[in-house]
Formats: structure tokens, sequence, C-alpha cells
């Protein structure tokens, strides 16, 4: 009998004001050829693990549960995009906390690979952002940059970062629901 796996990522929740001020961007650029993050979707990934097994969940909790970090705060600002001539994501970036959170990451990786937890293949440098939108063809293409271009410097609010969570993502037509599977609460 095969094992069950879900697929499981690293995230940091956003408080609900923050989660509206992004809605209310998101709002901007739904339109044909871009696919919007609905609210309940938001957070910031810390690392995407992929497919697991039920058994591995244990391991991963382990790994979470030794993260030492502080809580520290969030600063959400501006929007941008991956490959801005040509926009795969758009997102809001990160102004204070984006050194905290690559640090933590860190620490989280060389935990799961230490417990013998195998990851998705990583692309790149690690950007914590907070993705607002997938554009899935080239319509609309001067729009989504004037929309860059004008809330390029936007301060859209700021939080305490003070819990990662272990969540599971299941895939369904109207997007992936996301499940807390174990909250790891940062300590001062």
């Amino acid at each position: 009998m095969r094992e069950e796996t879900y697929r499981a990522f690293i995230a940091v929740d956003l408080p609900e004001g923050i989660k509206n001020r992004i809605g209310g961007l998101a709002d901007q650029i739904d339109m044909e050829g871009i696919r919007t993050v609905q609210e309940r979707q938001m957070h910031i990934t810390m690392v995407f693990i992929g497919s697991v097994k039920e058994s591995d969940t244990a391991k991963i909790t382990e790994a979470l549960s030794a993260v030492s970090c502080k809580p520290f705060e969030i600063s959400v600002k501006g929007v941008s995009a991956i490959t801005r001539e040509r926009p795969r994501v758009i997102f809001a970036g990160l102004d204070r906390g984006a050194n905290e959170l690559s640090g933590m990451r860190r620490n989280i990786v060389e935990g799961l690979r230490n417990s013998g937890i195998k990851l998705y293949r990583e692309h790149g440098a690690f950007q914590p952002h907070i993705t607002i939108a997938r554009v899935k063809g080239p319509q609309n293409l001067g729009k989504v940059s004037a929309f860059i271009d004008s809330h390029l410097n936007d301060e859209i609010g700021s939080f305490q970062c003070s819990e990662i969570k272990l969540k599971r993502s299941v895939l369904s037509g109207d997007g992936p629901e996301h499940y807390d599977v174990f909250t790891k609460r940062l300590e001062a």
C-alpha cells in the first residue's frame, strides 16, 4: 500500500490588514492574462518542500521546532515583478525583515536537509515577497508595467513576525487551499 503524500511548504502568514491592502492592489490588475492571488491564500513562502510523505511530518516539525529566532518586524513596501521586461509574477516586496527571513530560511533548510527531507528544486537566491498575481499571457503587459510603476514605492504596512507555519497545499480549480499543519512560535 502506498503511503499518503501532500504538498508542503513553510510560510509566514499575513495579518488581515496587510492582506486587504494587497488584495486591493490585486483588484486593480484583475484582467485577461493575469491570475490574481486571493487574499486567503496570501503569505510569505519561506521554503517550498513539495511532495511530503505523511510519515515525514514529524521530521519537518522537529526541524522547525529547533529554529531559534526572536520575533521581528516585517515591513511590506512596493510592487515589482520577477523578470520586469516580461513579468511572470507580480509581488509586494519587503523593506524591513528580509534579512531576518533569509537567515531564518537558511536555518530551516539546513534543519530539513539534516533530517533527510528532500526539498523541491530551488531557483536562484531567496527573495522574500508576497505574490499578488501571476501573468499567464502577453495580454495587457503595458498595463502591468504601468501598474508596477505606479505602486513601486507604496507603503503597504508592517507587522510583527512571531511565528512560522508548516502548511499543506491542496490544489483545486479555484486555486490552492492552504491548511496549517504545525506552528512554530518565535521566542524572545
